[in-house]
């Protein structure tokens, strides 16, 4: 345990909270550090049938601009209090947006209820949505200033901060041993499943070299500039800057004229739900047989 650190916390709003006996954490990885740090801030816990742990590095970055979230069931508002929610969020230029974003996605899912409950990957897409929209307003400014870890440039504005997305609802069905899993992604995080031992890749890596990223680039009037990186391979920039062609914030690149999904840089998830069953036969212990995909 000697290189593990505790993680820094965004506070848990107390009207998300269940109290229902389950840990729920904004993480925020380490506090700044003199020189690349391999330090790692690691945690785990588990509640209602779910186990989850979860790992950050700063790695060669001046500062830590990552945060992730881990809401058990009973911690989402609203009609999700039976689901519940991980995520992902890797910043850049700051740290303001990913720990915003890790702080408000949850209360603006919880304000989806009717058909956005019914459909979770509609559900998660309206509340990225709802985050651009948060940081377009005059409300941004105080709480993006909150979000500068001691020692950072204040930021308060999301011009040209912004951060990656990827988010996972966990349904437990009728039974503990049926449920769905909703995925939303912008950005190049990874969702990965694994299978029977294998590793499933549920998201695509959005970058300004895939064709359909590259037409709504140029069809927004930007363009996508090729570069030699470091060992000789190709990297792909949106105006010669970003290296990634979905993410929330980097309101710069965004116009307000346009919809979302015509953006330089569109916060619009893909989004995809997969159905799981444990079955047991046989005397087998449901709790020991493997995970089967069906539906989506």
């Amino acid at each position: 345990m000697g290189d593990l650190m505790e993680a820094e916390h965004i506070q848990v709003p107390g009207e998300l909270a269940d109290l229902a006996g389950c840990p729920a954490s904004w993480g925020d990885g380490l506090e700044l550090a003199a020189q690349p740090d391999r330090k790692k801030a690691g945690e785990e816990g588990g509640c209602a049938g779910l186990a989850w742990a979860s790992c950050a590095m700063r790695g060669w970055r001046e500062s830590m601009e990552d945060a992730s979230l881990v809401l058990p069931v009973g911690y989402v508002g609203g009609e999700w209090r039976d689901a519940a929610l991980f995520g992902v969020f890797d910043g850049h230029g700051g740290e303001q947006v990913s720990r915003l974003v890790a702080r408000r996605l949850p209360g603006a899912l919880a304000e989806l209820g009717g058909e956005l409950r019914q459909d979770p990957e509609k559900g998660l897409a309206a509340a990225y949505l709802r985050m651009d929209e948060f940081l377009r307003g005059p409300g941004s400014a105080a709480e993006l200033r909150e979000m500068t870890l001691p020692g950072n440039e204040v930021r308060d504005s999301a011009e040209f901060t912004g951060t990656t997305a990827v988010c996972c609802v966990l349904e437990v069905g009728a039974t503990p041993t049926e449920g769905k899993i909703t995925v939303a992604n912008v950005g190049d995080s990874r969702a990965v499943l694994c299978r029977q031992g294998l590793a499933v890749a549920l998201t695509e890596d959005h970058k300004p070299n895939l064709p359909r990223e590259t037409a709504r680039i140029e069809a927004a009037g930007s363009y996508v500039e090729e570069e030699t990186v470091p060992g000789g391979g190709t990297g792909y920039r949106v105006n010669g800057n970003l290296n990634l062609s979905r993410a929330l914030g980097d309101l710069h690149y965004k116009e307000p004229h346009l919809p979302p999904a015509e953006q330089t840089i569109s916060g619009v998830p893909d989004t995809q739900s997969l159905s799981w069953k444990v079955i047991g036969q046989g005397g087998v212990s449901p709790t020991s047989t493997d995970l089967r995909r069906s539906g989506n």
